[in-house]
């Protein structure tokens, strides 16, 4: 992988990851798209990256809402931050049982329709060596 490649792999992790479309979608096609070669420790990193970035930028949020949800338990103040912060507790909870069904779904699906998701994936490669779009 080249410097530029790096780069612009970068840009398109930055751009889609805050919007409501799939930033990983976007840094698997690309590569596929221009016949780059992309370790899947990169893809890591740039999520890794992407999670330290946001992690920097609502630090002060994040500390308000433990706050406001502390003081809410331990002092009986009630504030937005404290109310915030136990409704994203409580939209964890089934959140988390939910993936965790979802991921044996998931891969009972894989392993059902492989064929046909190795032949998605084969003919997407077909249409990138076409001569059309050579």
């Amino acid at each position: 992988m080249t410097i530029i490649e790096a780069i612009i792999l970068g840009v398109i992790q930055g751009i889609t990851e805050l919007l409501p479309i799939s930033s990983s979608g976007h840094l698997n096609l690309m590569p596929l798209l221009f016949g780059w070669e992309m370790p899947e420790s990169f893809d890591v990193a740039l999520h890794l990256g992407t999670l330290l970035a946001i992690t920097i930028f609502f630090f002060k949020d994040w500390i308000e809402l433990i706050k406001g949800g502390f003081n809410q338990v331990v002092k009986k103040e009630k504030t937005t931050d404290g109310r915030i912060f136990w409704y994203i507790v409580a939209a964890t909870i089934p959140t988390g049982i939910l993936s965790l069904v979802l991921d044996e779904f998931s891969e009972f699906l894989c392993i059902k329709f492989r064929n046909r998701i190795a032949f998605n994936c084969d003919y997407v490669s077909y249409i990138r060596n076409c001569s059309i779009y050579s």
